[in-house]
């Protein structure tokens, strides 16, 4: 959540963002946990100008399925994210570069 916050006071809520889990390891998430990160996301964003996109480099089976799934309930926000979750730095930033072209 500390994250989230400092992007949204620090202008960088409508930005771009490439965010790389690749080297995390030894994760032990919940579902209620996402669920409420989502929760708590939709709630700051309710106010805010629209959020910049997204890419998430995720090639860990289990980080790859939890990010997806905060991605369906983020996409659910209005008005929506554009989040898009990778396996490879690769396809993350071509999804990027679709932005800034």
């Amino acid at each position: 959540q500390k994250s989230l916050d400092w992007q949204i006071d620090s202008g960088a809520w409508e930005r771009g963002a490439l965010m790389d889990f690749s080297d995390t390891t030894g994760i032990e998430v919940q579902f209620q946990n996402v669920r409420g990160f989502a929760a708590y996301v939709t709630t700051r964003a309710r106010n805010l100008p629209a959020r910049g996109p997204v890419a998430v480099i995720a090639p860990q089976e289990v980080m790859y399925g939890v990010l997806r799934m905060f991605q369906e309930w983020v996409e659910a926000m209005q008005p929506p994210w554009d989040l898009h979750v990778a396996r490879t730095a690769t396809e993350a930033e071509e999804w990027l570069a679709r932005f800034n072209p």
